[in-house]
């Protein structure tokens, strides 16, 4: 069989596929963080980091109970921003960044980051930035805790994650934070 082209025809766009667009693209994409905070930050927006709740579904026997507060099962939705370890840290971040506004669930947070950060802003830029280096570095305390058996506290945490931000912004966006 072969197949015969017209070549005069042309594409045309109607029988191209269409994707579904993502909301968490702008988090991802259009990113200046690190290359791994932001592979973290995707897997979990996807819900494919391996957390407890995970392995469950996998059929892997496992304790469900989140590593940090033993009180409530872990999953991405409880790890970020739920359990009250990584609230207040992003909770810090949102002050400096001059954002008033509670901490809400993973998911919540996701989409008023999408709905906020339309522009290219400094500030909006920088919420990207913090927003995934804060994913990345709560999943490195869990992991931290499970495999060394210790997790640094909030304060060091914030710490780091603002010193991870600074140090990929430009000199306006760093004036911008601190004056």
């Amino acid at each position: 069989m072969t197949i015969k082209m017209n070549l005069n025809r042309g594409i045309n766009a109607t029988h191209q596929p269409q994707t579904d667009k993502v909301s968490w693209k702008r988090l991802v994409c259009i990113n200046q963080a690190s290359l791994k905070s932001i592979f973290i930050t995707w897997l979990a927006l996807q819900s494919r980091i391996v957390t407890k709740d995970r392995l469950i579904q996998w059929n892997i026997n496992c304790d469900p109970l989140c590593f940090f507060c033993q009180k409530f099962d872990e999953s991405v939705a409880h790890l970020f921003f739920s359990y009250s370890y990584s609230r207040e840290i992003w909770q810090k971040i949102l002050g400096l960044l001059k954002i008033q506004k509670i901490v809400q669930s993973f998911d919540l947070e996701q989409q008023w980051a999408t709905r906020y950060c339309r522009k290219s802003s400094r500030k909006c830029r920088l919420y990207f930035k913090f927003f995934v280096e804060t994913v990345h570095n709560i999943w490195f305390q869990r992991n931290n805790l499970i495999f060394n058996g210790s997790c640094q506290p909030a304060d060091l945490v914030f710490k780091d994650i603002d010193y991870r931000v600074v140090v990929r912004c430009t000199e306006s966006d760093r004036k911008f934070l601190y004056l």
